[in-house]
């Protein structure tokens, strides 16, 4: 992206939008939607998760199980601007016929920033840019470049427990120089102050292919600082795919 393009965001940014601190925490998770907002300045946020997944595909007679831990790392340097890290290691054991085999190792590592642009009104969404680099990669993971990720995000809320979260990005896998187009469309609901749930649809699509996900689940809020999750989603092919996560997300403040 042009380093000019960028410097314009960073001062519109630094031009439109209050405080970012809330008074409880603002998480990743559950769920692939990301919200617009930075953590707040002066703020370390932690959310790590583990997921299973098994996919059986039924016309090949394939059929897999991937487990493993993923974590990431916010830091707040202003109230709308926050650099974050993102790590996950996998293991997946393939069963074809009467063999199987088994990769595992680190399977993603990125860098990034998060900028929240605007805020909420009567009649336009709040709307952030989350902007990746995911680093080379060695083991059964190899990838030959680095991969760049842009994510536009949006959020609105359509009443005081309701709310719509929209993800819109492209993505490089760090092999292709062509990137895949990501989508994530969320609804949000609260049931009390310390509990929600939420469905989300998901997928990518490229020039042939696409694909669409769909999960759900719930979190509690332990306190202003710490929640716990869980939820789970299931692919919508002929094949049979799903996953179930469970993690927590956890923040500190350093002032206050």
């Amino acid at each position: 992206m042009n380093t000019k393009i960028i410097f314009l965001l960073f001062l519109l940014s630094a031009l439109s939008v209050t405080a970012q601190f809330n008074e409880t925490i603002r998480t990743g998770r559950p769920g692939q939607a990301i919200g617009p907002f930075s953590v707040g300045r002066n703020v370390i946020q932690l959310q790590s998760g583990f997921d299973i997944n098994r996919l059986e595909e039924k016309n090949t007679n394939i059929n897999s199980t991937a487990y493993g831990p993923n974590a990431v790392l916010r830091i707040g340097l202003a109230e709308n601007f926050e650099i974050n890290s993102g790590i996950e290691y996998k293991s997946i054991n393939t069963e074809i016929v009467d063999s199987n085999y088994t990769l595992k190792g680190l399977s993603s590592l990125s860098l990034g920033s998060r900028i929240h642009l605007f805020d909420e009104s009567k009649f336009w969404p709040s709307l952030g840019l989350q902007i990746s680099l995911k680093t080379k990669l060695r083991g059964d993971f190899q990838t030959e470049d680095l991969a760049p990720k842009l994510m536009l995000i949006g959020s609105k809320s359509i009443s005081k427990k309701l709310s719509l979260l929209v993800n819109l990005g492209l993505d490089y896998n760090g092999n292709s120089t062509s990137p895949i187009g990501l989508y994530v469309i969320n609804m949000g609901y609260s049931f009390a102050q310390k509990i929600g749930t939420f469905i989300e649809f998901y997928g990518s699509f490229d020039d042939t292919n696409a694909s669409l996900f769909t999960d759900a689940g719930f979190y509690f809020l332990v306190n202003n600082n710490l929640q716990f999750d869980l939820y789970g989603g299931i692919e919508q092919t002929n094949n049979l795919n799903f996953f179930i996560s469970a993690g927590l997300s956890w923040r500190f403040l350093t002032k206050k």
